[in-house]
């Protein structure tokens, strides 16, 4: 039995956020064109994952950019910045459970 978490809606797009026994899902629909939506389900065991999808469907509802960037590495090679591309300097999951969202190397 799912239990819902957390609802976002506007005029183009429904996002929701559920739990289903052990696992977290996050729901979305957005409204593109006449008769055209884009659905999208993402499952995780993992809150943390869980609410850093939430939060990036939330701001491509809101028109915003959804990714943010890690720039450890350098300009030229920028990657998304989420648990399997925290660098292992940084000290890799672990790290980016814990400060992912205050970390000095995350940009736009």
């Amino acid at each position: 039995m799912s239990i819902y978490l957390y609802e976002y809606g506007n005029k183009n797009t429904d996002v929701c956020f559920e739990r289903d026994g052990d696992c977290f899902i996050v729901k979305s629909q957005m409204y593109s064109s006449a008769g055209i939506w884009r659905c999208g389900i993402y499952s995780t065991r993992n809150y943390d994952n869980a609410l850093e999808r939430l939060e990036s469907e939330i701001t491509i509802a809101r028109g915003g950019c959804p990714a943010r960037k890690c720039a450890f590495a350098g300009k030229s090679d920028r990657c998304d910045c989420r648990a399997g591309n925290c660098p292992a300097e940084l000290g890799g999951l672990a790290f980016w459970q814990i400060f992912h969202r205050s970390c000095l190397y995350r940009c736009k």
